[in-house]
């Protein structure tokens, strides 16, 4: 439980420190609409986080900044708020738990970007062994990156209402 809850908190951190950054806008104050960085995150998990919404573009036109400066905010606002369900969720001291439906698609969402985020920065890739010796100074993060992966899949499956096995 304290694991899940310090990768969480940890997304929420780097996802904050991104919103932060974001440059002020004199026209939010009049209309309230918020806005978001334009600029890519230069961070490749940020990136891995928030990928520009059209790919392999340059963003000659602008667009990736324009759609990110409009969306950005709403979408960290959900990543932030899906890793704090996923927080407020676990039992404390651990235990049985017992979550609702928005609750587990709150969970895949945390869960994915905790893995998001864990890859990236372990460079977890296509050529990435399954397993890696026992002394391996990388085999422990591995294996809570798969423990990541297989929790994510019963989540999917447990939301589709599949038996678990």
């Amino acid at each position: 439980m304290a694991l899940l809850t310090n990768m969480a908190t940890s997304v929420q951190e780097m996802l904050d420190e991104r919103q932060a950054g974001s440059p002020s806008d004199p026209l939010e104050a009049l209309t309230g609409i918020r806005t978001g960085n334009p600029a890519p995150p230069q961070d490749g998990t940020m990136r891995r986080l928030l990928p520009d919404f059209v790919k392999d573009q340059k963003d000659e036109d602008g667009s990736n900044s324009a759609l990110r400066s409009l969306h950005e905010p709403q979408i960290i606002d959900a990543k932030i708020a899906a890793a704090q369900r996923l927080v407020d969720t676990l039992p404390v001291g651990g235990g049985q738990l017992e979550l609702t439906e928005g609750d587990v698609e709150a969970w895949i969402a945390a869960v994915n970007d905790i893995r998001l985020a864990l890859g990236t920065i372990l460079g977890i890739g296509t050529d990435t062994p399954d397993r890696l010796p026992d002394g391996h100074p990388m085999a422990a993060h591995l294996n809570v990156y798969q423990w990541l992966t297989v929790l994510q899949e019963y989540l999917v499956l447990g939301l589709m209402g599949k038996p678990i096995r």
